[in-house]
């Protein structure tokens, strides 16, 4: 069942996810981890999002992990850009990182309740209330660092749960 909660909500969150980046703040933090894979380098464009050193390089003022968390989704896109000849499927598999955790998610908090006993339709409905009810939807299609963070607090959590 397991397999299925993490199925629907990734198929749910992908089906209604745009593919793209919402604003700047998500592009800077795609520049950063394209510049990672393309020139080994965290520098990146200037845009009102970077920050000037005083030896004239440019970076961006967001956190790293972000750009590290997409660095396995940059190299899928790149590889299915290689494959169908294509230019635009790197910025659609990073842009759908937040979808893994997010199902993710989900599938932790039906988790997290069974193995504190709640039992398995209240358990699945708190999933389904988590995934289908909350901004943790919203989030899925964004590309900030509130998903990956509800993740993996989670994960720590259930690790943590007798």
């Amino acid at each position: 069942m397991r397999k299925y909660i993490f199925l629907f909500f990734l198929s749910l969150y992908l089906l209604t996810m745009g593919g793209h980046f919402y604003s700047n703040d998500h592009f800077a933090m795609y520049m950063v981890t394209k510049n990672i894979v393309e020139k080994q380098s965290l520098e990146i464009p200037e845009s009102p999002f970077t920050i000037k050193t005083t030896s004239g390089k440019k970076y961006s003022w967001y956190e790293l992990g972000q750009s590290i968390l997409a660095l396995p989704f940059y190299a899928a896109g790149k590889l299915a850009d290689k494959i169908f000849k294509t230019d635009f499927l790197k910025q659609f598999f990073v842009s759908a990182q937040n979808t893994v955790f997010a199902a993710g998610a989900c599938l932790l908090l039906f988790m997290i309740a069974t193995k504190l006993k709640f039992g398995y339709r209240l358990s699945l409905l708190l999933a389904f209330l988590y995934g289908a009810g909350t901004m943790a939807w919203v989030y899925s299609a964004n590309f900030f660092a509130h998903t990956p963070a509800s993740f993996l607090l989670l994960l720590s959590f259930y690790f943590n749960v007798g």
